[in-house]
């Protein structure tokens, strides 16, 4: 049929009067109300699904276009409060633009989160809830314009028909989860008990994992029944489908199940009176509408009543030989065999329908004739109207038949195409387009007038010159009087400008894209007024350990990024707002668990979406800051060991030198004392002259300490002992006369583990640590000495670092003046002391103390500020026990007889103070000044036993020595002796053979006890 062009060019005038930008919409009576659904669980519970359904169902068959804002809580497999405070947080963020004219509270749950959240998210917004079990007024006590359907299930009537269908239950377990719907029905339950109680008992299943429920429903006995109240989720928080736990507790129960819910029938239950969740929301629904309409929800009262029904499934009954007749009138009962007719009523009626709708067509096709007829003629009385209208519109613009023949085309779409109006009217697209083009343009008019529905779309097309233009088309039917699609129209604008801009600004927010999610800096965008994070990258998630979920909408002050929040944050804020942003800014954040981050800091002001925002880098130095540190301490630390090792060099000479020295000092006048009577006025002063010589020999000592040889021998010893041996000594008293204004406390732990170490060495240590702190006390304060077990699983760094272990820990503190940074790294170095002159030791105490603890592969932690000093020394821990104590061996026990001994010594004066001792001794001594007189001597001459010297710079050192004379006599007795520590050479002749090591100064029991062991052997 030939369409009417005054009638196409009509439609094509209101089209185009139309703004591209919208599309056309149907006027309604009524506005559009946001509505809020909160779902207390998640979509596939089927309680909920049917229930909202219920409530949409409801809203659309008043609007059909209706659509709500919905929100599921997944309160069955997130129970958590917290869960709920962050759903909170972000509906806050989300709706807040959104004006609601009413909330929806699915069930127990979501009540609670409305009623909670009132004030912050819902104030002053009607709310209409379902679904709440055991409801009560007092619920709403303080809330107001709240009304609802309280879920009241008729646990009661499935009660007594279960008991009217099984006369001989004895017991009937009760299914429920423990979430807060779950325990909400088992309370209505609990207050039935007492009802039925006379009749049968209830159990009530414990919190279980699925596997021990099904475990629980296969022992169930003969004479048992099942009522599912509401099994969802269970003890492991695995949340199942409603359908998933039916047909797991119908397969393994061996007796009949019940259920309280119409969702679950059809599952193999038999039934009950159950409630139907779609009817529930859809009342729900209705009251919401009285709400919408103008109801104040206040006004309106709760309803209660129960709406359940008695449903059956005839399957089940089969299953378990109920009988229909047993069953309450009015039952609703499926899966029941039908009639040919029940089971055909919707093809029959289908039938009849399609008969009555062709019918129906037929007369609406004559009357559509009619009226096209009729829309023909007046088209084409206004076609010459149209057409000059349509010529004036400065986009191309055009008008097609159904056929999609051109009807008429203006000024601008002649231009497009560089073709006239006598070439194109009555002629196809594909008559005078390229093929490709005309494809695609007739194309799309099928697609408008099939569907009757707009087109719009963007594409490209070819200009005159050769180059590619965009167009934006919107493309639309042309409908008659009647309704008919008859044509289609059209009208497109070149948006070429546009789309190169866009084609610009996607690169260039593709490149900043690619930037900003692959850098490997922390990069954030934050809004300047307020310092909410709007986009951060994986970097900052994988320096700071929070994930962007939890970030985005909040600041970094509620992270808890910032360790001085007021201080720092504000001033490089003000610095972003005053110069624009900030470079390479050194600052610490905080990480999610706490740790320190050390980062500099860049950023620049930005505009987005028209407001300002902060976009920032930030680069994590934290490792290259602790890796400058920790090199900064190492080369301290190498630094010092250097220094005391060349310090301990020095110390060990002049000690070997001291040593030889004092040898007459020390060693002479306990030969004069053996020989002068007791009442000798000559004893005084030779014992005094002894005694200079021992303190003398305790500076060499402490020098040999120093030169890192501190103990010939260890032993398993306590160091609580250690403690109760100092206080009892000469030492402390002395020093709590000089220093009676100190007051010492002591803090021991009596279950200190054992240490392997040197007894004197390690009390020397605590009188030099005592004596230091009390020294560094003016006026009256308190010294602590304190013993303890410390067990460290990760190293200690302080002044040194401790490895990880058990220790035994020894510590001395102060409450003096302190030692200032500048001193602390230098106290440990040889005869470095602040001290008077005068008026304190030899500057070698703090340096004993620290060869002392070196030696025992310890280490030292010292605290240090201006309230005082604590020095902390770690010692391995052993499990060896304590040796008894030796007892003072008497003179005769270590006397000779007459043995042969030769001394080899490069120093005279040793030579004859050992020929001396060994003589009063009994012993025959010969001496050699060198090792290389030694071994020709023993070529031609035997001995007992050799006191050799180790050290003996004018030729071969004792080792050597020893070394060729067991080759000359194998076996050969020996012991050695040497003013220096105990060194590698004096281990190696003592596993050639020799025997103990002693040190000098020569001192008879000494000597003589070394002597008589080795002769002994």
């Amino acid at each position: 049929m030939r369409l009417n062009k005054a009638y196409l060019l009509t439609m094509l005038f209101f089209f185009v009067g139309t703004p591209l930008s919208g599309g056309v919409a149907a006027a309604e009576d009524d506005p559009t109300k946001n509505v809020l659904i909160l779902n207390s669980y998640h979509p596939g519970y089927a309680w909920s699904d049917e229930e909202q359904a219920g409530i949409v169902d409801t809203f659309r068959a008043r609007n059909p276009n209706w659509l709500p804002y919905i929100e599921y809580l997944d309160c069955k497999r997130f129970p958590i409060a917290e869960h709920l405070r962050e759903l909170g947080a972000i509906m806050d963020n989300k709706y807040r633009d959104v004006k609601f004219s009413l909330v929806i509270a699915m069930d127990d749950p979501a009540l609670e989160f409305v009623l909670n959240n009132r004030t912050k998210l819902f104030e002053n917004i009607p709310i209409v809830f379902c679904g709440i079990n055991n409801f009560t007024p007092a619920m709403l006590v303080g809330h107001s314009n709240v009304t609802g359907i309280a879920e009241n299930i008729d646990i009661g009537g499935t009660i007594e028909v279960m008991l009217r269908l099984h006369p001989d239950c004895r017991e009937i377990l009760v299914l429920h989860d423990y979430t807060v719907s779950g325990l909400g029905v088992r309370k209505e339950v609990e207050n039935l008990v007492p009802r039925f109680s006379a009749r049968t008992k209830f159990r009530f299943i414990d919190r279980l994992d699925m596997k021990d429920v099904l475990k629980e429903l296969d022992r169930l006995p003969k004479g048992s029944l099942v009522l599912e109240i509401g099994f969802i989720t269970d003890k492991s928080g695995c949340t199942f489908g409603l359908t998933e736990t039916t047909d797991l507790f119908v397969k393994h129960s061996p007796v009949p199940v019940y259920g309280a819910y119409e969702a679950r029938l059809g599952h193999g239950i038999v039934g009950g009176k159950l409630t139907s969740a779609k009817i529930h929301g859809a009342n729900a629904a209705m009251m919401a509408h009285r709400v919408l309409d103008g109801e104040k929800a206040s006004n309106i009262p709760v309803a209660t009543k129960s709406d359940a029904q008695f449903m059956f499934d005839h399957r089940a009954m089969e299953r378990f030989g109920i009988p229909l007749s047993a069953l309450p009138e009015n039952s609703i009962i499926i899966n029941q065999p039908v009639s040919f007719y029940a089971a055909h009523r919707t093809v029959i009626h289908f039938a009849l329908a399609v008969i009555g709708v062709l019918c129906a067509i037929i007369g609406l096709l004559t009357i559509n004739i009619v009226q096209r007829r009729r829309a023909t003629i007046a088209l084409s009385q206004s076609e010459s109207r149209q057409r000059a209208i349509l010529d004036n519109i400065p986009d191309p613009a055009w008008l097609k038949d159904k056929d999609g023949r051109y009807l008429a085309v203006n000024e601008a779409w002649c231009r497009l195409f560089n073709l006239n109006t006598s070439q194109v009217i009555g002629k196809t697209a594909s008559d005078v387009l390229p093929a490709e083009v005309a494809k695609r343009f007739m194309e799309e008019d099928e697609e408008v007038i099939r569907h009757g529905s707009q087109l719009r779309k963007e594409e490209s097309l070819m200009d005159n010159n050769g180059g590619i233009s965009w167009f934006d088309k919107v493309k639309a039917p042309v409908v008659n009087g009647q309704g008919i699609v008859v044509g289609s129209t059209g009208i497109t604008r070149d948006i070429t400008e546009r789309k190169q801009a866009e084609e610009t600004l996607r690169e260039s927010e593709e490149k900043f894209s690619k930037f900003f999610f692959s850098s490997p800096t922390w990069v954030a965008i934050t809004r300047l007024e307020d310092g909410t994070y709007l986009e951060v990258n994986k970097t900052f998630e994988e320096i700071t350990g929070f994930e962007r979920k939890e970030v985005i909408g909040r600041t970094s002050l509620e992270l808890g990024l910032w360790p001085e929040p007021i201080g720092d944050r504000q001033r490089f804020m003000a610095m972003a707002r005053e110069e624009g942003g900030f470079r390479g800014q050194e600052v610490t954040f905080l990480a999610k668990n706490g740790e320190p981050i050390t980062a500099l800091w860049s950023a620049d002001v930005i505009e987005l979406a028209g407001q300002e925002c902060l976009l920032g880098t930030v680069m994590d130095i934290s490792e290259l800051k602790r890796a400058r540190e920790e090199k900064e301490k190492l080369q301290a630390q190498l630094h010092r060991a250097q220094k005391m090792e060349a310090m301990g060099l020095l110390a060990g000479g002049v000690a070997h030198d001291l040593n030889n020295i004092l040898s007459g000092i020390v060693s002479y006048p306990e030969l004069l004392l053996m020989d002068l009577p007791e009442d000798s006025p000559l004893r005084r002063p030779i014992k005094v002259m002894q005694e200079s010589g021992m303190r003398a020999a305790d500076v060499v000592e402490d020098l040999l300490t120093i030169a890192r040889g501190v103990a010939t021998g260890k032993e398993a010893l306590n160091l609580n002992t250690i403690v109760t041996e100092y206080l009892k000594s000469p030492e402390y008293q002395t020093l709590e006369k000089t220093h009676s204004f100190v007051n010492l406390k002591t803090e021991i732990d009596p279950d200190i583990l054992n240490m392997s170490g040197s007894p004197i060495h390690i009390k020397k240590t605590l009188m030099n640590l005592v004596t230091n702190a009390s020294e560094a006390i003016e006026g009256a304060g308190t010294v602590t000495i304190s013993t303890m077990n410390r067990y460290l699983d990760q190293p200690l760094k302080g002044y040194e670092g401790v490895r990880t272990g058990e220790y035994a820990v020894l510590s001395v503190s102060d409450d003096g003046s302190g030692i200032t940074p500048k001193d602390l790294e230098r106290i440990f170095e040889p005869f470095y002391t602040k001290k008077v002159m005068g008026r304190s030791g030899t500057g070698l105490g703090l340096a004993v103390v620290w060869n002392t603890v070196q030696d025992h592969k310890g280490y030292i932690d010292i605290k240090s500020s201006e309230k005082g000093t604590l020095f902390e020394l770690y010692f391995p821990v052993t499990r060896e026990e304590i040796a008894a104590e030796k007892e003072e061996v008497p003179l005769e026990d270590y006397l000779g007889h007459g043995e042969k001994i030769l001394v080899v010594d490069d120093e005279e004066r040793q030579i004859e103070i050992a020929s001396g001792m060994l003589t009063k001794l009994g012993y025959n001594p010969e001496a050699v000044s060198s090792g290389e007189e030694a071994i020709e001597y023993m070529k031609e001459n035997a001995v007992d036993l050799i006191v050799l010297d180790m050290v003996m710079p004018k030729g071969i050192n004792g080792r050597e020595t020893y070394e060729e004379i067991i080759k000359i006599r194998p076996g050969q007795k020996a012991i050695i002796a040497s003013g220096y520590a105990k060194t590698k050479e004096v281990d190696i002749a003592q596993r050639l053979g020799a025997g103990k090591y002693i040190k000098k100064p020569y001192i008879l029991e000494k000597i003589g006890l070394a002597i008589k062991e080795e002769l002994e052997k």
